[in-house]
């Protein structure tokens, strides 16, 4: 399995342009990641395999799980902030209301050029206060798709898996289940 890293750029710009050039190629990318910012990068040919939930993330999962698009993912995330990654967001702004906005307005541009139409004059007034910290959150959690990367696709090319030597792996380090769904798999 090939390793790809640039130097001075973060993992995760290394898969958003590795998802942006599979896409551009018309091919499927599943990144597995527990990263919720890699959620901006779902489409209909690039999911998100959250290894810790074993579950597929598509656009669906995320307008369940948070009632979005993931093209909103940037915006929904620079309205509400992430504690995880010191994104501040915008005080008093969490999950519920940034997807109320979002589906109001569709974009963070769309929700001050259209302020005076939210009902709460406290919502108001924080979206009016907190523009700019939603604007240096954007950035923040916006990842770069034009990381120069490399890529040897024929590296990638799985197969020719050495099955006697993986069980006896799976064997040295304890592995119980993984032998047989390997059997299963490459007999």
């Amino acid at each position: 399995i090939p390793v790809l890293a640039v130097p001075g750029y973060e993992a995760d710009d290394v898969l958003a342009t590795l998802s942006a050039m599979t896409f551009e190629l018309g091919g499927e990318c599943l990144l597995v990641t527990n990263d919720k910012d890699c959620r901006q990068l779902i489409n209909e040919r690039v999911k998100v395999f959250n290894i810790r939930k074993q579950e597929v993330v598509d656009a669906a999962a995320v307008e369940r799980q948070w009632g979005i698009r993931p093209d909103q993912v940037v915006d929904f995330q620079a309205l509400m902030g992430d504690s995880t990654d010191n994104v501040p967001g915008i005080r008093g702004i969490g999950e519920k209301t940034a997807a109320q906005l979002l589906n109001q307005f569709d974009t963070l541009e769309a929700v001050w050029e259209r302020v005076e139409e939210v009902a709460r004059p406290k919502l108001r007034e924080l979206l009016t206060g907190g523009r700019e910290m939603a604007l240096l959150s954007r950035e923040l959690v916006r990842l770069a798709k034009d990381v120069p990367l490399q890529i040897d696709w024929q590296a990638a090319h799985v197969g020719g898996i050495d099955l006697p030597a993986a069980l006896e792996l799976c064997s040295e380090f304890g592995l119980h289940s993984l032998p047989k769904r390997l059997s299963e798999l490459f007999v």
